[in-house]
């Protein structure tokens, strides 16, 4: 049994959600877990005993309306606002983080290149 850390079962529930919120067919259909592993939105390793823990948490949580596990099938139901207000607040800190990354790189270089151009401006 696999033991996820708290980011790791963060991104996980995030990536299910970002799935189900873009499963295009029936959902009162049985799916089977390997089909959600290739379906994930992110690459996933995880096992199916970490799956099913991470969806009984996102109902739990009130992320998802409904959710059974049968042997080696699943039904899963729609996800509740609070999901989607889940999926929009970790879209956000992704982003903040990007521009906080990348951001802070690009002023950096941006200010080296003025820096170069003032030295050759002054060189000439």
């Amino acid at each position: 049994m696999e033991s996820l850390s708290d980011d790791q079962a963060r991104r996980l529930i995030y990536s299910l959600l970002l799935t189900f919120r873009d499963w295009p067919e029936d959902r009162t259909q049985p799916i089977r877990w390997p089909e959600l592993t290739e379906r994930l939105s992110a690459p996933s390793r995880h096992s199916p005993d970490a799956l099913r823990r991470a969806l009984y948490q996102c109902k739990h949580e009130g992320f998802l309306s409904a959710f059974s596990a049968e042997g080696d099938t699943f039904r899963v139901g729609h996800l509740t606002p609070l999901g989607l207000r889940m999926l929009q607040d970790e879209y956000a800190l992704a982003r903040r983080d990007y521009w906080r990354y990348y951001g802070l790189r690009g002023l950096f270089g941006a200010i080296l290149i003025v820096l170069w151009l003032l030295k050759w401006f002054a060189q000439r």
